[in-house]
């Protein structure tokens, strides 16, 4: 791009281009032209002498639309990106695609600025965009050929998508019908959910802790855990001599499956214990922390 540092989509192509873009994508950021010249996506502003890919549905030649004056003019970004919480970092894939949150559909839960939606390939965390609103737009990595996308996902295979509440510590599964495979370079429009009692009969019927994984682990663990009614809850951290180390969360759930990441970066290795309180009594399950 070689036109004026920070101008915006719309105003850097030309009138009579614009209806023939798509999408355009940059590192880890892209942007969907739903109608005309409304763009939605984290990808707002060209950079000057940045590379972009873009979407078009037809062969074209055109400029810039170019001011004398190339130096940034002052202007407020729309989507303003914050870093990645740690347990969720990601390596930047040459191979990537964007998947465009149209909506998002969770019972009696409304979404937060401090929210993240994240995308896996299996256990593996492959994009992480902060919640800010209608077409969040994911990005989602894909296997490059270099060692720190091993394990990343493949053209034809579908990711999977989970809510993260940073402030609580809350990792929650949704789902969607119909995502489409993952291609390179693909944007994708899809509508998301929540496994609530609401949409998903099967809950279990009584109250476990299902496992952790990775255990052993350093420093971060995701413990998976069901609840068969809907009760009053804490989550906490306790050490070999029983006492407390952390509340990771206290307050009303609904039954079903749930989440919760443990970041226990500051902490000492040893054996500590997950602890699950509720209606249905006290239920433990044993992590261990090495460093």
């Amino acid at each position: 791009y070689v036109g004026n540092d920070g101008m915006g989509i719309s105003e850097a192509i030309p009138d009579e281009y614009e209806n023939s873009f798509e999408g355009i994508i940059g590192q880890g950021e892209a942007s969907f032209q739903l109608t005309e010249g409304n763009w939605v996506g984290a990808l707002m502003e060209f950079e000057h002498l940045k590379g972009y890919w873009v979407k078009v549905d037809e062969e074209m030649d055109f400029h810039w639309n170019i001011t004398e004056d190339l130096v940034r003019e002052p202007r407020s970004k729309i989507h303003i990106q914050k870093p990645v919480p740690t347990e969720f970092i990601y390596t930047q894939s040459i191979q990537q695609a964007f998947y465009f949150v149209e909506n998002i559909n969770i019972d009696d839960y409304d979404l937060l600025e401090d929210d993240w939606l994240i995308a896996y390939h299996d256990d593996t965390v492959i994009g992480a965009r902060q919640w800010n609103g209608k077409y969040s737009d994911i990005p989602v990595m894909g296997i490059d050929g270099s060692d720190e996308t091993f394990g990343y996902i493949e053209e034809g295979m579908i990711p999977e998508f989970k809510l993260f509440r940073k402030s609580t510590g809350e990792l929650l599964i949704l789902e969607a019908d119909g995502i489409a495979p993952w291609v390179n370079n693909g944007l994708t429009l899809i509508t998301l959910y929540a496994q609530t009692q609401s949409i998903n009969s099967n809950f279990p019927i009584s109250t476990i802790i299902k496992g952790a994984y990775p255990n052993p682990f350093n420093p971060i663990s995701t413990i998976e855990y069901s609840l068969g009614d809907d009760s009053y809850i804490e989550l906490s951290i306790h050490n070999v001599k029983g006492e407390l180390v952390e509340t990771l969360f206290s307050g009303y759930k609904i039954a079903g499956a749930h989440q919760m990441i443990w970041n226990a970066e500051n902490l000492p290795s040893g054996m500590y214990f997950f602890t699950l309180n509720n209606s249905s009594g006290i239920h433990t399950h044993k992590l261990l922390l090495l460093k």
